[in-house]
């Protein structure tokens, strides 16, 4: 009986985590979110700060099974690179893809992120609905 318990605190956790992400975003974060948000860039939902399977994902496109991490320059040192590598890895076996930018060109060359979102989310929901 004390599995479940320690399943649902560790949730709680994620949970709570991830609401004070959304209050504290980083710049960057702000400006994608500006873009995502109210299916501006596809017509799929978006969600911020979306707890799933261990991890709080910045951005995640459930309809393409699509997450979006803007990174800042802690993810540059090789303990964070370790680190990503090892989210990228958990997150993949769930069948979801994570796509990494920078936050500098978040910020320098948003139109490009943006069609780069734009065009591996509506692939992987054009290959889900087959």
């Amino acid at each position: 009986m004390a599995q479940p318990f320690r399943v649902r605190k560790a949730k709680r956790e994620l949970v709570d985590a991830a609401r004070e992400s959304r209050v504290r975003q980083t710049h960057a974060e702000a400006v994608l979110w500006n873009e995502l948000r109210n299916n501006r860039l596809i017509q799929a939902r978006v969600r911020r700060q979306h707890p799933v399977g261990g991890f709080v994902l910045d951005f995640w496109i459930p309809a393409a099974r699509l997450a979006i991490e803007p990174d800042g320059s802690i993810h540059d040192d090789p303990e964070s690179r370790a680190q990503d590598a090892a989210q990228t890895e958990t997150i993949e076996e769930y069948n979801i893809q994570l796509i990494r930018f920078q936050n500098a060109d978040v910020l320098n060359n948003l139109d490009t992120v943006l069609q780069q979102i734009k065009i591996v989310a509506e692939e992987r929901i054009a290959k889900s609905s087959l």
